[in-house]
Order: structure tokens, then C-alpha cells, then sequence
């Protein structure tokens, strides 16, 4: 069963990121800094998921 929808989520992931291309990088611009702030304060380290 995962077989099958492993292909299908890559591609819905992939025609998502396309369409929404600008806003991710927007997010990813105003969202990692402030993330990286108490990583560095705190010691930490917040883990995302990379396609």
C-alpha cells in the first residue's frame, strides 16, 4: 500500500512547492532566524523535515 502512495505524495509535494514557491521562501526568510535565535540562546537545535 505505501508503494503506491509514496509516488503520489512526491508528486503532490512537488506541485505544491511550485505553486506556493514564493511564499515558502517568504516563510522560510522571516521563520528560520527567529528559529536560529533560541537555538543559539538556549543551545538547541529544532529539527524540520527537507524533502
Amino acid at each position: 500500500m505505501e508503494a503506491v502512495r509514496e509516488p503520489l505524495r512526491t508528486a503532490r509535494r512537488t506541485a505544491f512547492e511550485a505553486a506556493h514557491r514564493d511564499e515558502l521562501r517568504a516563510l522560510e526568510r522571516g521563520l528560520l532566524p527567529r528559529i536560529r535565535e533560541p537555538e543559539h540562546r538556549h543551545g538547541l537545535t529544532f529539527g524540520h523535515p527537507v524533502p
